[in-house]
C-alpha cells in the first residue's frame, strides 16, 4: 500500500493537472489517521506545494447494527473495537442512528492544531441513510449545532 502511495505521490509532483488525492476507508476513531497523517508528513515533507489531500472517510447516519455490519465487511478492525468499546454504544439503544460527532470533533481539533497536516476534508460513507446523513452534514455545514462535551447536538430537520 505505501509503494502505491509513493507512486501516486510521485505522479502526483510531475503532472500538475493531475490534482489527484487520497480518500481513506471509513473509520471510527481519529487517532489512526492523525498517526497516518503525521506518518505522511514524515515521509513526503510538510511543503505545502507537495502535499496531497487527504479526504477521510466518515461513517453518515446509520444504526450501530449497520455500523457493525460494514465495519466487519470492509475490514476496519481497530475502528471496530473502537466502536464495540465506546461508552456512548454501551448507553445507546441498538436502534438509534448514530452520528460521527466525536470522531470530527477530534479531527477538527487535530486539523486546526497541526500546522502541515494533509487532512483537506472528508468523504462520507451512508450505508443507506442518504437522507438522514445529508440532512445532518447538512445542518452541520450550516452551522446549525450545539458543541456539548465531547459531542455535537445538530439541530437537523
Amino acid at each position: 500500500l505505501w509503494k502505491a502511495l509513493e507512486w501516486k505521490y510521485k505522479y502526483n509532483q510531475y503532472h500538475e493537472t493531475a490534482k489527484l488525492y487520497l480518500v481513506t476507508q471509513f473509520c471510527f476513531d481519529a487517532e489512526p489517521i492523525i498517526s497516518w497523517d503525521q506518518a505522511l508528513q514524515k515521509s513526503f515533507g510538510v511543503n505545502a506545494a507537495d502535499r496531497m489531500p487527504i479526504r477521510i472517510g466518515i461513517p453518515g447516519i446509520a444504526s450501530i447494527p449497520t455500523l457493525l455490519k460494514y465495519a466487519q465487511s470492509c475490514g476496519v478492525g481497530p475502528s471496530l473495537k473502537i466502536l464495540r468499546h465506546s461508552s456512548s454504544v454501551r448507553r445507546t439503544n441498538l436502534l438509534t442512528h448514530q452520528a460521527p460527532d466525536k470522531l470530527l470533533m477530534d479531527l477538527a481539533q487535530y486539523c486546526d492544531t497541526a500546522e502541515n497536516t494533509w487532512i483537506d476534508g472528508i468523504h462520507v460513507y451512508p450505508f443507506g441513510g442518504l437522507q438522514l446523513s445529508a440532512a445532518w452534514f447538512n445542518s452541520l455545514a450550516r452551522g446549525d449545532f450545539d458543541v456539548l462535551h465531547d459531542s455535537l447536538s445538530v439541530h437537523s430537520n
